[in-house]
């Protein structure tokens, strides 16, 4: 996304504290182009394989790289934190459960209208029916227990303006909105005023507190929102307690007009668009750091509102779009506040096929524990912001997907989706350089660590070759100039875009991925896969893509012939310290760090050439099942 302004320019640190942003492979994958070299068929098969990373979580696979360095706009200070409500009049309602009136709906018992302040318990199952809270009713207690009900002319509940009400769920409640989305547009005015298209509507200046220990299912998949919240004027909508929400809209799972304020809970979501949307101020969680546990599984934008505080809590959030979006689309509060994400705690997976955290304004990211996967193909970026971008030395912030500042320079915004993602980072082949690879020695797990490899520096320290150690960086320097830069002629690039270049350390005897959208800084924690495909690949010849075959010794020929004529490829993963792995791999320690989703899983790279198994293979004798599409060891 292309950005204007000016801010101060420095680098993207890695932080004590943790932010989790990741993304959709959204296309799938084609016949890549590759850059031939100029320097004979003996470096062709160089620049044979263009890739694409992936990312893994229960949502499939997800394309993004792990950052290791920014170029983008980040902030000394940070701007101010605007706060929402944090509580409802609502909350300090006393239940009086022994003067209570109990409702038992069923199918004649189906309009309830509540004008009174009390203590009212509904159960019962019904069809088609609706329970209504009417306007400026105030000092209302309304406890759902084991309800089962269903509406078709308007929402399940309503609570109407100027109305107080606390909302216990006990037990399990299961609130469908049946009614018929056309109904909104209907000629009939009748028809689309009593349109309400939520299965709780809590209108405009009323107060609502919803909170117990019970199970609340809403199901508005075949209708609009799960929970609409009023427009305007709307003191407060508090989620608190120790209840479990579920909920499945074709719009918005929460969308609230004004504030919406989550401290805890559990909460489940599936969306059609957004996770949870407010105007005004969305708040998660408390300033001590504790709330809600979230997991949207899917939706198009996760957490949106002109202001997004992240407080406390965790969550896993999988979005086609932005993760966490700061933004209004009708500009109702921007004259009021500045956009603005905020996130001073908690732990957040944001797992999403657009920005990761996006703000039309400003970000804080003052503690916490954050990690970011995103795409990064066609201007998205793991973070991307407008105003300021401020990241304190209390946060962690684990992203992979690169930063976009409001000059437009996306600090590492690599483009790598996922196996049947649109093209990302090239790689290069393992063994194209037989004098250098031992590709008969023992493989391991066990890596080196690369900045304390063997360099090769002139009497006033400089790099001429090897690794050297950049401010939060390491880089791959060759006669004194750092390597796989946009600049560099070896690196591979795409669709007008410099990919980077995949390089081999004698000394650690592993391969390693330079990232050119990182200024050639060494990438860790990452899979990437690599098609054989050559340029132009319908116009050679068999016996040009043999000989080119042929130009790698080490008994690959035979497997990268096999790879172009099939158009096949490879997955290789890169751990915690850049370098290729290879034989038995189970992700523990730092790679479950980069990978939660895959934490315990074994996987089998190929001790030559460092490709994923898949299927049933033999080694050493012995016959195992990989999965044939994410490669785990199943037997």
């Amino acid at each position: 996304m292309k950005k204007t302004g000016n801010a101060k320019k420095v680098i993207l640190r890695s932080l004590t504290g943790t932010l989790v942003v990741s993304s959709l492979a959204l296309s799938s994958t084609t016949a890549y182009a590759a850059n031939l070299s100029n320097n004979g068929m003996s470096n062709m098969i160089n620049n044979l394989m263009n890739g694409a990373s992936r990312m893994m979580n229960p949502g499939g696979e997800f394309g993004g790289q792990q950052a290791s360095a920014s170029t983008a706009d980040l902030a000394e200070e940070p701007t101010e934190i605007v706060t929402g409500a944090t509580t409802s009049s609502a909350a300090s309602l006393t239940v009086d459960e022994a003067n209570a009136t109990t409702i038992t709906m069923d199918e004649t018992n189906n309009d309830i209208k509540i004008s009174e302040a009390g203590t009212y318990i509904i159960t019962g199952t019904c069809s088609d029916g609706n329970v209504t809270v009417k306007k400026g009713t105030t000092g209302v207690v309304l406890i759902l227990q084991d309800l089962d009900l269903t509406s078709t002319t308007g929402a399940t509940l309503s609570i109407n303006k100027g109305a107080e009400v606390k909302l216990i769920i006990e037990g399990t409640v299961t609130l469908t909105d049946a009614e018929d989305p056309t109904d909104e547009d209907s000629e009939d005015t009748d028809v689309a005023d009593a349109f309400d298209g939520a299965a709780i509507k809590a209108k405009d200046g009323s107060s609502v507190y919803l909170t117990g220990a019970g199970t609340l299912n809403i199901d508005a998949s075949a209708c609009k929102n799960g929970i609409k919240v009023g427009d305007e004027d709307t003191p407060a909508f508090v989620i608190d307690g120790d209840l479990t929400i579920n909920i499945n809209a074709a719009n918005d799972a929460i969308n609230a007009g004004y504030d919406m304020t989550i401290l805890s809970g559990t909460l489940n979501i599936s969306a059609g668009d957004d996770a949870i949307h407010a105007d005004r101020i969305l708040t998660i969680g408390s300033s001590d750091g504790t709330g809600p546990v979230i997991t949207v599984t899917t939706c198009e934008e996760g957490f949106e509102g002109t202001v997004v505080n992240l407080f406390g809590g965790e969550g896993t959030v999988n979005t086609n779009d932005d993760g966490v979006n700061a933004a209004n689309s009708d500009g109702t509060y921007s004259d009021e506040l500045d956009f603005s994400i905020n996130i001073t705690g908690g732990t957040w997976t944001v797992n999403t096929g657009g920005d990761g955290l996006d703000s039309n304004g400003n970000i804080n990211i003052t503690g916490g524990t954050v990690t970011i996967k995103s795409a990064s193909a066609g201007g998205e970026a793991g973070i991307d912001y407008d105003g300021s971008c401020y990241i304190s030395d209390d946060a962690t912030v684990n992203n992979q997907s690169g930063i976009s500042g409001p000059d437009g320079e996306p600090g590492q915004n690599t483009g790598m989706p996922g196996q049947n993602g649109t093209p990302g980072n090239p790689g290069q082949m393992p063994g194209t350089d037989p004098n250098a690879q031992n590709t008969d020695a023992e493989q391991t797990t066990d890596t080196t660590d690369s900045d304390s490899e063997e360099t090769v520096t002139t009497d006033d320290g400089t790099v001429t070759f090897g690794w050297g150690a950049g401010t939060y960086s390491t880089y791959w320097y060759e006669d004194g100039v750092r390597q796989g830069t946009e600049t560099d002629t070896k690196c591979f690039s795409y669709d007008g875009t410099v990919r980077g270049r995949e390089i081999y350390d004698p000394d650690s005897d592993a391969w390693y991925w330079l990232d050119a959208n990182a200024d050639g800084a060494k990438a860790v924690g990452k899979e990437v896969y690599m098609p054989y495909v050559y340029q132009d690949e319908d116009q050679w010849s068999a016996e040009e893509i043999t000989a080119n075959a042929m130009n790698s010794d080490d008994g690959l020929s035979d497997y990268i012939y096999t790879c172009i004529t099939e158009g096949s490829g490879k997955w290789v993963r890169y751990d915690e310290n850049g370098a290729m792995l290879k034989g038995w791999v189970t992700i523990t320690g730092e790679l479950a760090v980069l990978y939660p989703d895959q934490e315990g899983n074994t996987y089998y790279y190929d001790t030559k050439t460092g490709a994923m198994v898949k299927g049933e293979v033999t080694i050493d004798g012995v016959t195992y099942h990989f999965d044939e599409v994410t490669g785990e060891l199943t037997e």
